[in-house]
């Protein structure tokens, strides 16, 4: 059901990661996160994965395109994080499964793809579409912080005892079928934090990137319906 492991490690020496989100707005929290990943795990690239029509929550508040521009405001001045608008270019809804098929594809069958989730994200996989299918297309990093863990599922119990791996090199040496357990900095931010205090007429700077929260301010982002 999982992917091996590659028989071609000499070959890999670079690994993509993705973090996929609605970012309703992109914040210090995901960013953090990102960096955070990258650095320590020495991925070569990761690509910010705005959905459109998200198969698994709430429909974004702000429109795709204000959400686009913010994160390219976000991470204009950071190597290694990228913008993958590829989701928001399809007007249906965005399954991870169908986004790793497609970059799969792009990337070739050696090529280190990470998916890069939050506890509470990873705590929900098996209800994903095609979930099984996930870890055959990459490998998952899961980003948690002090107190949280993934409780007693035993679908998940059982996908830690087989894919679990002991070394985070080993993200470098196999194209999918890992899954290794990140520790990341605990920024206590959320998207619905920084939409409630908009609706309430009151700052969010510092939560955000300066340009972000300029950008807001100047489109008249989240004055209404941020309550979600």
């Amino acid at each position: 059901m999982f992917a091996h492991r590659s028989n071609t490690t000499s070959q890999l020496t670079s690994a993509t990661g993705i973090l996929g989100g609605t970012f309703d707005p992109i914040h210090f929290g995901h960013l953090r996160t990102a960096l955070d990943i990258r650095q320590g795990l020495g991925l070569h690239e990761i690509r910010i994965l705005p959905c459109h029509i998200p198969g698994h929550r709430a429909s974004p508040i702000e429109k795709t395109e204000h959400r686009l521009e913010m994160i390219r405001l976000a991470i204009d001045d950071e190597p290694g994080l990228l913008l993958d608008p590829r989701e928001c270019e399809k007007d249906q809804t965005s399954y991870t499964v169908h986004t790793l098929l497609e970059m799969r594809e792009e990337l070739g069958p050696d090529h280190s793809i990470c998916l890069i989730m939050g506890m509470d994200s990873f705590c929900t996989l098996p209800h994903w579409h095609r979930w099984q299918e996930i870890l055959t297309l990459c490998n998952i990093i899961v980003a948690h912080r002090p107190g949280s863990h993934f409780g007693t599922q035993v679908p998940l119990s059982s996908l830690l005892s087989r894919c679990r791996i002991s070394h985070p090199s080993m993200l470098l040496e196999q194209p999918a079928g890992g899954i290794w357990m990140q520790h990341a900095t605990n920024i206590a931010i959320s998207s619905t934090q920084i939409r409630q205090l908009i609706s309430q007429r009151k700052s969010a700077r510092y939560l955000l990137p300066d340009a972000v929260w300029n950008y807001i301010q100047a489109n008249q982002l989240y004055q209404f319906n941020s309550l979600k």
